[in-house]
């Protein structure tokens, strides 16, 4: 019996490792599956957190973006709009009454002439003649009677140098001068 009972012990004792052995297996078992569940979760958010930060930095940078475009929008019309109020300028100046214009190309001629310059008028002007008797022009012995492809003023041609009194040119300067005055005042 002795043998028996050895036999017995040897089994209990067998049972008892592997039951033992078996509860360590599946307690490492649960441990690695809690620490590949901690760590999915802890992946799960940073992927999300990443994912959330992306989007995040998509939307500013289409905002951005949107911003850029209406400022280029704005800019570009306020751009048409001095264009226009310029645009509008010259043709008042296009337009002016045979007295006006003899007026502004004779105190052209008288601030900015020299002795034998020569004058060079629009093709388009219609009052080629009053200009061409204005008493600066026999004082200064200006010579006359050349045409320039221009929308109105006159043009001195001088022997060092010349002057272009043009309106496109006068305008020109004056927008220069105070197109962000006139920007601040129309736009604020």
């Amino acid at each position: 019996m002795k043998e028996h009972s050895i036999i017995e012990k040897i089994i209990s004792d067998a049972e008892a490792k592997a039951n033992l052995t078996i509860a360590d297996a599946e307690r490492a078992a649960a441990d690695t599956l809690r620490e590949a569940d901690e760590k999915a979760e802890k992946t799960r958010k940073e992927q999300l957190e990443l994912l959330v930060k992306r989007d995040e930095d998509y939307v500013e940078k289409k905002k951005i973006n949107a911003r850029l475009d209406c400022n280029k929008l704005i800019l570009k019309t306020k751009i048409e709009i001095l264009d226009d109020v310029f645009s509008r300028a010259l043709g008042i100046l296009k337009d002016l009454g045979e007295k006006e214009y003899v007026d502004f190309c004779g105190r052209m001629i008288e601030k900015y002439a020299q002795e034998g310059d020569e004058v060079v008028l629009s093709s388009s002007c219609r009052y080629r003649d009053k200009i061409n008797a204005l008493p600066v022009i026999k004082a200064l012995s200006l010579k006359t009677g050349k045409t320039g492809s221009f929308a109105g003023g006159v043009i001195l041609i001088g022997e060092k140098t010349d002057k272009n009194l043009t309106f496109e040119t006068i305008i020109a300067s004056e927008r220069e001068k105070k197109q962000a005055e006139i920007a601040e005042k129309l736009f604020g």
